[in-house]
């Protein structure tokens, strides 16, 4: 794998001390910053995507956070939903062609 620009780690950082901060305040009852699941953890669903889909080198507990919230129904339906699209934006599918 490559290394992280600084700019990229640096936001890596910032959002994972955002999650350890949440989850040490509020969220020691369950997997997810608040405990249980929440629309917090909805909206950090596409950066938890981002992370596992390359690979994104994370400290345990954020690791097993992004798991947790992998792992989650709604992830499941989204992902489901996104298989089944049948639609295609030619100018993004570049690299796709030829």
């Amino acid at each position: 794998a490559l290394p992280l620009l600084p700019e990229v780690a640096a936001d890596v950082a910032r959002i994972t001390a955002l999650w350890d901060q949440a989850r040490s305040r509020f969220g020691a009852s369950g997997d997810f910053l608040f405990g249980s699941w929440s629309a917090a953890d909805m909206m950090y669903a596409p950066v938890v995507t981002r992370f596992l889909t390359y690979s994104i080198p994370l400290p345990a507990d954020a690791a097993a956070y992004c798991t947790a919230v992998a792992a989650h129904p709604h992830m499941a339906e989204w992902h489901a939903a996104a298989q089944a699209e049948t639609w295609v934006i030619d100018k993004f599918e570049g690299a796709r062609q030829g």
